[in-house]
């Protein structure tokens, strides 16, 4: 994880320290965790500049994009699937954590 921080999110800490923490590293450490417990990841859009006409939309991280690093794939409500940074997205719970569709 400290790896990928560091080489998503940059870092000017030294070497063994942990990188101060920010929405974008908190939101990537709770999809892993859910993702290993086979839970949805539950997200409401946020920040958008460029689809700024997404923001409020809310949907389930499907996983890392593959032609991005820095990316996730999210499904919306609707069934649109789009890519979207860590940093632009927060964590919605309703409810009871559901498992994850196959």
């Amino acid at each position: 994880m400290l790896d990928r921080a560091v080489s998503i999110h940059g870092s000017t800490i030294t070497q063994g320290f942990v990188p101060a923490p920010t929405q974008a590293i908190d939101n990537e450490v709770a999809i892993f965790i859910m993702h290993t417990m086979c839970l949805d990841y539950e997200i409401r859009l946020t920040g958008l500049r460029s689809a700024a006409h997404l923001n409020g939309r809310e949907g389930i991280i499907r996983g890392l994009d593959s032609t991005s690093p820095e990316r996730w794939r999210a499904r919306l409500e609707d069934g649109t699937h789009i890519s979207v940074r860590s940093s632009n997205f927060l964590h919605v719970r309703r409810g009871e954590h559901k498992r994850r569709s196959l």
